[in-house]
């Protein structure tokens, strides 16, 4: 079985970000299931490469019986059209794994990708709600398929915060002004300006986005309880989650779909308290995972942290929660649905 993927990789660039991690974790995945026959086409720089790229999409399309298409917004609909063209010549099935939260707006803004979508034989999405809604404007062949962390969870893993004081938060994702940092920190601060003491700190992890560093860091001098500790090592992102009470997640992002960040905090066994924004509410479970409180509001926010503050038997419980719902996103539970799809006989 060949199996092409075409995707935003990133080799060369910043991988610190969701549509590279992603497409790099599908890739990894499958060539470990199709034993190293999965061929692959980065589409960073593709206007740039274009006879180059030109020869690997029709050697792909010629060899390949599945190309999965892990497309940015940018390259969606001329992308799709491409390929669905391509199809028809070499008879490959072609399966769409969305990233993000995006695609229902793009088929309202775009009247022409759904005719190109309802083309594929799989469209696989992140979240129940999300394929609810691209079945509602008319867009066939949706499958759930949340997104799942390729890290493994320790073994010996085990969170003590009988002894944290002050209790420790995060955050963790591209600093960017759309993920809330500016929130957090100021959520943060209040409540310990509340107490009279430095009870709760945050800190925040994540490349910083060019646009927002002056910023971010005239807002981070100002407060003592908030530090920014860089970027994650893949290798112990689990073990640096678990050491934290819980993390915090008041993203605007208009792309959200589910993060993977939630995933790896889940596994971690931390709380996670999320924005009420696109599909968070189905991603982390209000009182029971964590909390979610309306996009933008940071008195609810600073409520929510407060009742966590007060509660340590109630963050015991999520945590435990956490850690036994975060099993159903691992990849080879997630990865199933593909590997039907791609060895089920083509009519």
């Amino acid at each position: 079985m060949k199996v092409g993927v075409i995707g935003h990789f990133m080799f060369e660039g910043d991988q610190c970000n969701g549509q590279a991690i992603k497409t790099l974790n599908y890739y990894k995945e499958l060539q470990k299931h199709y034993k190293n026959t999965v061929q692959y086409l980065d589409t960073l720089n593709v206007k740039q490469r274009l006879m180059y790229n030109s020869w690997v999409l029709l050697k792909m399309s010629f060899t390949c019986q599945s190309i999965i298409f892990m497309p940015t917004k940018a390259l969606l609909y001329r992308g799709a059209v491409i390929l669905n063209y391509l199809k028809k010549i070499f008879k490959f099935k072609l399966i769409y794994v969305v990233i993000g939260g995006w695609l229902s707006e793009e088929v309202n803004n775009n009247s022409k990708l759904k005719k190109e979508l309802n083309k594929f034989d799989a469209i696989l999405v992140e979240t129940k709600s999300m394929q609810n809604v691209l079945k509602g404007q008319g867009v066939k062949s949706i499958y759930y398929s949340p997104n799942f962390s390729t890290k493994v969870e320790p073994i010996n893993l085990e969170k003590d915060n009988i002894n944290m004081f002050p209790l420790r938060y995060c955050t963790f994702s591209r600093v960017t002004k759309t993920k809330g940092i500016l929130d957090a920190i100021k959520a943060i601060h209040l409540v310990n300006k509340r107490a009279g003491e430095k009870i709760c700190t945050l800190d925040i992890y994540g490349p910083i986005d060019e646009a927002f560093k002056d910023e971010f860091w005239s807002v981070v001098k100002k407060y003592s309880e908030v530090s920014y500790c860089g970027v994650l090592n893949d290798e112990n992102t689990i073990e640096v989650l678990a050491s934290y009470y819980a993390m915090l997640f008041p993203t605007q992002y208009a792309g959200e779909g589910f993060p993977g960040a939630v995933v790896e905090a889940m596994m971690a066994g931390t709380p996670v308290i999320a924005s009420d924004w696109k599909y968070n509410r189905e991603v982390v479970i209000d009182g029971e995972t964590g909390y979610v409180y309306p996009v933008g509001d940071v008195e609810l926010l600073i409520k929510s942290i407060e009742n966590l503050n007060a509660n340590a038997n109630i963050e015991y419980l999520m945590s435990k929660k956490s850690r036994e719902l975060s099993r159903q996103y691992s990849a080879d539970q997630v990865m199933q649905i593909l590997y039907q799809i791609i060895e089920e006989p083509k009519l």
